[in-house]
């Protein structure tokens, strides 16, 4: 392999023109497909496969639901007391209802006044807008023009007007101000280690270049494939990060070749040979460990670790083709590396003599740090990203804290269950069974109201505009007129409303005779005969809460209760039950993957290091960095340690499919620096057959380009901690949390200090040759 690629990076030096404009052209010729087509890119983090998203079919077809389409909330709220009852407001919100059913794309508009949606204080409202179009096909533009409807009443003095819904009303799109910081950052470390502002330009100017086709391949492909614009950021990220480190290795053995060699072909050629055998390897671990997401078998995640994988591949495409051209056009601008004195060369620095001067101390240094780091991994939760951890500007946060104050915090986590009845049960047996279930429902721990559950085959549950939207965030007003907290009756109706209450969503009640005549008058004299009844539930805690999860495990445990004595099964289901299935399922597929992919790993580097303790080593190092990164971001994101600095608004749980993420990636990049280091290690212990001056002459080579490699990644991981996405704030900070604790800690200090304390064990493999100094002792 170092032969094909030697002869591939001096044919790119030698036809540089060429091989530049083939770039140029190819980004042309694609940008041109991508700007006629789009992208296609989806907000959707949901997963097929699980009970929760399954059931959408049946309420779709038995309730005549359509959860597909897309939902924004408007919250509407007065500074003044009772001020929804003044006649101003009134008027003006039902004009601003008006306006917005004639807004593009408008299926339908909830009226308050007519749902009678008030808090108890009649300060706040809502109202549900509903689209003809699938959540996903809802652009920007579409709910612009439906927010203009209420800028009137925007406008209104003494009135807030905030939203949320299921629809994208600030997108998770690519960050490029976070983007600019880390190659600025990533500039100016390369201008230190190069001392060269062209040399340090190179690199950047190949990794921009190849995440930008990269970048346009991943868009036009979503136009045909379902892709998650998260997909989108995390194949920035990592294709950045790795473009400019694999040329920074290339290019940094190019100027070490250049010490010695006159003949810059001779000297990229080797480069190409060593340094680019070695990338070429980094980045197929990588590709491997990123393209393993698929085996969890979670859609998002399956479209997240393609997209990284497309994004990765055009990187290393870039420093095999590109880099070489431009290295080709400025070689006379790039300096040798600069020798050091011959008094100096077999001298150690400050850590090289320590780790070889004391290993064991070393190590076990090194472990005490990544422990300690690793602590508050101890209790950190997964959740799903929900609008309560938005930064407190944003207007989903708003709205979000709105109706948490007015209506409780579990109106922002709202469950349906779905009962499937027994189909050989009469209507009569089937109403008495709905009668329980909703009397044991209302009567749950941490449920603050149950609404009387709904038979299909008896008309629409509720409103039929936000029942049972299926979406990024739970949807407050899930329940009809009668059951609204906190609603505004006339005398008649709050007379209704408690008949219609009665034993069924008041904790403590039977079911009465006053409930079976009124459900005969909703039904025209005939009790429903379906086979399914939906609930729905408020929990008392909002829905990143434990006890919300606790709701849902509880409700689950009851639904064997159901299926034993009554032959009926619950099934949860709703955005937030939807999310707490995802997270369970990833809890699961977290040990099968880090175990897949660490395993595949430990033969890899076995066959390649012919060494059995040298990927042991490597593994258990790569453990305990990821655990330490786990318990840094624990308390800056969960805890909210230093929330400040981070710009963490409020502490919640870590994102469920972070952990699965942050293996694939770092596991690759731990790689990469466990082969650049260790290889060259290896190389020199086979010339001279002694492990200290293997390790000090392999510290001594690796460790600054390492350093620069290391701060460069963390840099570009690190600058989306700017960002207020808390997705994409989540994912930088563990990925830089990540490289510093492997690089810094566990390849530049406890991997060396192993090798010196292991000593010649490193390397006992069968088949395994020996060093030409022993060869030579043995020939004696």
């Amino acid at each position: 392999m170092g032969k094909l690629l030697k002869k591939i990076g001096q044919c790119m030096a030698k036809h540089k023109w060429a091989a530049i404009i083939i770039w140029l052209v190819a980004l042309l010729g694609f940008g041109t497909i991508v700007a006629k087509l789009g992208s296609n890119y989806n907000e959707s983090l949901s997963i097929s496969g699980i009970p929760s998203t399954e059931i959408q079919s049946t309420l779709k077809k038995e309730f005549h639901q359509d959860t597909d389409h897309g939902t924004l909330q408007v919250v509407i709220k007065t500074k003044d007391k009772k001020g929804l009852l003044q006649p101003k407001t009134e008027q003006a919100i039902n004009s601003a209802v008006t306006k917005a059913k004639k807004k593009p794309h408008v299926a339908s508009v909830t009226n308050p006044y007519q749902e009678q949606k008030f808090s108890k204080d009649l300060t706040t409202t809502y109202a549900t807008v509903t689209y003809d179009q699938k959540t996903n096909s809802v652009t920007p533009a579409t709910i612009h023009k439906t927010q203009q409807a209420f800028k009137t009443l925007d406008d209104q003095k003494g009135v807030e007007v905030e939203y949320t819904g299921t629809v994208s009303i600030h997108p998770m799109g690519v960050n490029e101000i976070a983007e600019l910081i880390g190659v600025a950052i990533a500039f100016v470390f390369m201008m230190v280690l190069f001392r060269s502002f062209i040399t340090a330009g190179l690199p950047i100017i190949s990794a921009v270049t190849g995440l930008a086709l990269g970048l346009i391949v991943i868009g036009i492909g979503s136009n045909y494939f379902e892709t998650a614009s998260v997909a989108q950021s995390l194949a920035m990220i990592l294709s950045l990060a790795c473009g400019i480190d694999y040329a920074l290795f290339i290019i940094n053995r190019y100027r070490t070749n250049r010490t010695t060699q006159n003949d810059y072909l001779t000297a990229l050629g080797d480069a190409m040979g060593t340094a680019g055998s070695s990338v070429l390897f980094a980045g197929i671990t990588v590709i491997i460990a990123v393209s393993g997401l698929s085996l969890v078998g979670i859609d998002f995640l399956t479209q997240m670790g393609l997209a990284a994988a497309v994004g990765v591949a055009f990187a290393i495409l870039s420093a095999m083709t590109l880099l070489p051209a431009l290295i080709s056009l400025a070689h006379r601008h790039i300096k040798p590396a600069k020798e050091e004195p011959h008094h100096r060369k077999n001298k150690s620095g400050i850590v090289e003599h320590t780790i070889i001067k004391h290993p064991f101390v070393t190590a076990i240094a090194s472990v005490l740090v990544l422990i300690a780091f690793a602590i508050p991994s101890g209790h950190m939760r997964l959740g799903m990203p929900y609008n309560g951890a938005l930064p407190t500007n944003q207007t989903e946060r708003k709205a979000y804290d709105i109706l948490s104050d007015k209506f409780g915090e579990g109106i922002n986590g709202q469950l349906i269950v779905v009962a499937k009845l027994d189909k050989n049960a009469s209507p009569q047996e089937k109403q008495q069974t709905v009668m329980k279930i909703t009397d044991h429902l209302s009567n749950m721990k941490y449920v603050k109201m149950a609404t009387p559950g709904m038979i299909s085959g008896g008309g629409k549950v509720g409103s039929g505009q936000s029942g049972m939207q299926q979406g990024r965030q739970p949807q407050p007003g899930q329940m009809n007129n009668s059951q609204q907290p906190g609603s505004t009756t006339s005398a008649a109706q709050q007379s209704a409303k408690q008949k219609q209450m009665a034993g069924q969503g008041q904790p403590g009640q039977q079911a009465s005779a006053a409930q079976q005549q009124m459900v005969l008058q909703q039904s025209g004299g005939k009790l429903p005969d379906g086979n399914y009844a939906v609930f729905m539930m408020i929990p008392t805690h909002g829905p990143e809460s434990v006890k919300t999860d606790k709701l849902a495990h509880n409700i689950k445990k009851y639904s064997k209760t159901t299926e034993d004595e009554m032959n009926t099964k619950l099934i949860l289901t709703g955005s937030n039950a939807i999310n707490i299935d995802i997270v369970q399922k990833l809890n699961h597929a977290i040990p099968i993957f880090a175990g897949i992919v660490m395993a595949l790993a430990f033969v890899l580097m076995m066959l390649v290091f012919r060494s059995f303790i040298v990927p042991l080593v490597a593994m258990a190092g790569f453990g305990m960095s990821l655990l330490a990164s786990f318990g840094a971001l624990t308390a800056v994101m969960q805890d909210a340690v230093m929330h400040t600095v981070f710009g963490i608004s409020k502490g919640a749980p870590i994102i469920a499919f972070l952990p699965v993420i942050a293996i694939g990636i770092l596991f690759g990049l731990a790689m990469d620096y466990e082969v650049f280091l260790v290889s060259r290690i290896r190389e020199i212990y086979l010339l001279t057959g002694d492990t200290t001056e293997a390790v000090r002459i392999g510290m001594r080579e690796n460790a600054k380009v390492i350093i620069t490699a290391g701060l460069i990644m963390i840099s570009v991981f690190g600058s989306f901690a700017v960002t207020t996405n808390p997705t994409s704030k989540s994912i930088g900070l563990a990925l830089a949390f990540g490289v510093f604790f492997d690089a810094f800690i566990v390849r530049l200090i406890f991997v060396p200090a192993m090798i010196k304390l292991c000593g010649k064990w490193n390397w006992i493999f069968p088949g395994m040759r020996t060093s030409k100094i022993e060869q030579q002792k043995r020939e004696k």
